[in-house]
């Protein structure tokens, strides 16, 4: 009796080693009974040299098989695709929603523990993007300044900060779902003043360096300037009626 009790462990123990042995190029060690450190890193290298050595231990559909592990449970589009497959390629913008709605807990397991990035595998999300800690898009002290105009004049400003792919652009010139194109509130040529442009347009400053406001207004109307981040209601340029210019 207690030998057939013992022989569907002696198959699983056999179809374990199997895992570990039966396919030369499988990276994989019967003795710990899994991957070696860093594989977390690694096997997308070796998944794509030869994806058919993952099947004996996790299915044939990689779905967990003897394993009991589905490569779904980290590649959450499917098992060739690492974001969701509605993000597409564009992960900068949409994994926020993503993040609203079910938390960190399956980036950690790319990102790494409190998503500060894994060598080799996925950048830390506190200083590829969000500059202000990983729920916040800008550097911390944005908020500290009352707007960035000032943050830019008080800090140390490099640009590059601003001006990446999932930000504002490499070009400043904006970013599809993402970061606006600098130059719609800065009329300056990008050509003259990139990748920082001038908050006036470029081409109506006179010779004593001012800007000669009149010529604009006259071809573009006072909307483009009474707006929340120029001259209206709550902007940072100085109001129009009390700078002790139009009185």
């Amino acid at each position: 009796m207690s030998q057939i009790k013992l022989f569907p462990v002696f198959i699983f123990a056999l179809a374990l080693a199997g895992c570990g042995n039966a396919n030369p190029q499988a990276v994989f060690s019967p003795d710990g009974g899994g991957h070696p450190t860093g594989w977390t890193t690694a096997h997308k290298v070796s998944a794509k040299a030869n994806l058919e050595s993952c099947l004996d231990c996790h299915g044939q559909n990689l779905d967990g098989g003897i394993s009991k592990i589905s490569c779904t449970a980290c590649h959450l589009g499917s098992t060739q695709s690492v974001h969701p497959l509605q993000w597409a390629q564009y992960a900068y913008a949409r994994h926020k929603s993503y993040v609203e709605a079910n938390g960190t807990a399956s980036c950690v397991v790319c990102h790494g523990a409190g998503l500060a990035g894994v060598v080799g595998s996925s950048p830390a999300c506190a200083t590829a993007c969000h500059l202000g800690g990983v729920y916040s898009k800008h550097p911390a002290l944005w908020t500290q300044y009352s707007s960035h105009s000032n943050y830019m004049k008080g800090m140390a400003y490099n640009a590059a900060s601003c001006s990446t792919a999932a930000c504002h652009g490499l070009d400043s010139k904006g970013v599809f779902l993402s970061g606006p194109s600098c130059f719609s509130c800065h009329p300056a040529d990008p050509a003259v003043l990139a990748p920082v442009p001038d908050k006036h347009p470029h081409n109506l400053v006179n010779s004593s360096g001012h800007f000669v406001h009149k010529q604009y207004l006259i071809s573009n109307s006072v909307a483009s300037c009474n707006t929340n981040i120029c001259h209206g209601s709550g902007g940072p340029g100085p109001s129009c009626l009390t700078a002790g210019c139009h009185i």
